[in-house]
């Protein structure tokens, strides 16, 4: 409403300067999102939790370590898009000089080109899809690492798994996993 009321140049500045701030706290209200809810899964799968109560224990487990959780799982998405344009960039060039040579004038009345693009796309798909399987694996460690990781620190998780491991060689059946809350 504000737009329509200034108008011009005024109102163009003002608009400019709202998609700002409106970019800026949507990228902050993102950035803490990823990072408060990014040890949901590893709740759900280690402490079979409920996903309400997942989300719960992911936002009380990251508090007071927000900083350190953001940079390492930003630092680990970083790696992780690195690492899948390197295993791309080699089919994407070998694909690419093929097409070319398939069709050197770039005509686009080439008989086969269709097949060669068809080609070009199938194989961007499949190395695409392998540099996805494969840092994917990475990405779910790091996040289980850090569930890990804050759980010792929080909780005293280490203590507990070596008084478990104690426990079951000396014989003892019934001892509560560990993991469970």
């Amino acid at each position: 409403v504000l737009l329509f009321v200034v108008g011009g140049a005024a109102g163009i500045t003002i608009g400019v300067i709202l998609l700002i701030l409106i970019f800026l706290g949507g990228a902050v209200l993102t950035a803490l999102l990823w990072t408060r809810l990014s040890l949901v899964p590893s709740a759900l799968v280690l402490e079979r939790l409920t996903l309400g109560r997942a989300i719960r224990r992911s936002w009380t487990l990251t508090q007071g370590f927000f900083w350190r959780t953001f940079g390492i799982e930003l630092l680990v998405a970083v790696i992780d898009g690195i690492a899948a344009s390197i295993v791309e960039l080699p089919v994407t060039v070998v694909v690419e000089l093929l097409t070319l040579l398939a069709n050197p004038t770039s005509a686009p009345t080439a008989s086969g080109l269709t097949t060669v693009f068809g080609a070009t796309e199938i194989a961007g798909s499949v190395a695409g899809a392998i540099a996805e399987t494969v840092t994917a694996i990475i990405v779910t460690a790091s996040t289980a690492l850090i569930y890990i990781d804050l759980r010792m620190r929080k909780e005293g998780l280490d203590l507990q798994l070596v008084r478990f491991v104690d426990a079951r060689a000396a014989g003892q059946t019934d001892v509560r996993d560990p993991y469970l809350p």
